[in-house]
């Protein structure tokens, strides 16, 4: 992410001018995003870290792409996705340096998905910033749909996700959490397009961009108010339980017995 990677002609950013500072950049972005989610639920970093991407990646040449969305990848899966290494390490018996490398190709493995759409966005839009802006959201969308579907899918840290208790809640029974994602990821857009906007002095036009963004954020907690679902004039009641059984021998057959006296208890 050099000045000489800036290769889109006549634009550059605070954040794209150093190639460390936009690896960096792109990585703590990543992170960002995990921390949109409980127990922190600061959700309004989603628009913000989608904001910081765009700021080093869209004054990249389009061969720099794929590097710039693994390096955010990284920074979300590393961040969000951690619990890994927990699950291999004590539950799977394994040892400290090999659970710490398995949890590392875990994440590195899953930040190629960022990677492959970066790399497709780069791809479709060329060194065109309006396209770029305009296809960022659909293309973050591909990418998280990719990688919940292949492979048994990993549908985990959803941008959207975040806002099951968030200002865009009511929009989740009408658009889904996919439709949460593209809006927020629509959003941060438009913050980059105000930017650019102000800093070529075109305030106006900056402000109706931003007003535009704006609206489904207001009209979402009206909608949170809407009863998607009634109660059946006769409901049906039903029990779910799981068995606090330890990993250790949940699949052991000498502890079979016990498990089923469990359930039944």
């Amino acid at each position: 992410m050099s000045s000489e990677a800036t290769e889109i002609q006549g634009l550059s950013t605070p954040l794209s001018a150093s190639r460390w500072l936009g690896i960096v950049t792109l990585v703590a972005a990543g992170a960002l995003q995990t921390l949109t989610f409980s127990p922190f639920e600061f959700w309004w970093l989603g628009p913000v870290s989608v904001l910081l991407i765009l700021l080093v990646t869209v004054p990249l040449a389009a061969d720099k792409l794929f590097k710039a969305g693994w390096f955010t990848g990284l920074g979300l899966f590393g961040s969000g996705a951690s619990w890994v290494y927990i699950s291999i390490s004590q539950y799977g018996n394994t040892s400290i340096p090999v659970s710490v490398l398995l949890t590392v190709i875990f994440v590195a493995g899953l930040a190629l998905f960022h990677g492959l759409a970066f790399w497709f966005w780069g791809k479709l839009a060329k060194d065109s910033q309006v396209r770029r802006l305009i296809l960022f959201p659909a293309i973050w969308i591909l990418g998280d749909w990719l990688r919940g579907w292949l492979l048994t899918g990993f549908p985990w840290l959803y941008l959207g996700t975040a806002h099951t208790d968030g200002p865009l809640a009511g929009l989740a029974p009408v658009v889904g959490v996919h439709g949460l994602t593209l809006w927020i990821t629509v959003t941060g857009a438009a913050l980059y397009a105000a930017w650019w906007l102000v800093t070529h002095l075109r305030h106006v036009a900056a402000a109706v961009t931003l007003l535009c963004a704006l609206i489904p954020w207001v009209v979402a907690p009206a909608i949170n108010q809407v009863a998607w679902t009634e109660v059946d004039s006769e409901p049906t009641s039903f029990v779910a339980m799981q068995g606090n059984i330890p990993q250790q021998i949940k699949w052991d057959p000498d502890f079979l017995k016990d498990q089923i006296v469990t359930y039944l208890g």
